[in-house]
């Protein structure tokens, strides 16, 4: 039965579909026993949205390195590609290579749990900033 939570949907799928949806199956073997067809397409939902969420960071408009304060009024979200982007202007595309090297090799368990602007981390990683030497 029909209600306002279950919607019937009929779908018509080609050869790549089925080929990814057995794989999607054996990937969740372990984690989603005996999923449904259902369950592996919401699964497989979840992670665009999460992966979606991942590119947006919070961005300091004036950079923390360079006096901006870690208030809302100083702080916007930008995706990570402008994000980075920024960073490289403000510092330039040396120096931030340079961290995001370091960066990527801290374990992620080290790493902080939320996206801060990159310019504001190398406030926090280096003891000048590159106008000092």
């Amino acid at each position: 039965m029909l209600t306002e939570e279950l919607v019937r949907r009929h779908l018509t799928t080609d050869r790549e579909f089925e080929d990814l949806l057995a794989e999607a199956r054996s990937a969740l073997s372990h984690t989603m026993p005996g999923a449904s067809e259902l369950e592996i397409l919401k699964q497989g939902l979840r992670c665009i949205i999460r992966d979606h969420e991942k590119r947006v960071q919070f961005h300091h408009v004036i950079d923390r390195g360079k006096g901006g304060p870690s208030t809302v009024d100083n702080l916007i979200l930008a995706c990570a590609v402008h994000n980075q982007y920024t960073a490289d202007q403000t510092w330039g595309r040396v120096l931030m290579e340079k961290f995001r090297r370091a960066r990527r090799a801290q374990p992620s368990s080290d790493r902080s749990a939320s996206p801060v602007s990159a310019g504001g981390a190398m406030a926090a990683a280096c003891d000048h900033t590159p106008e000092t030497g």
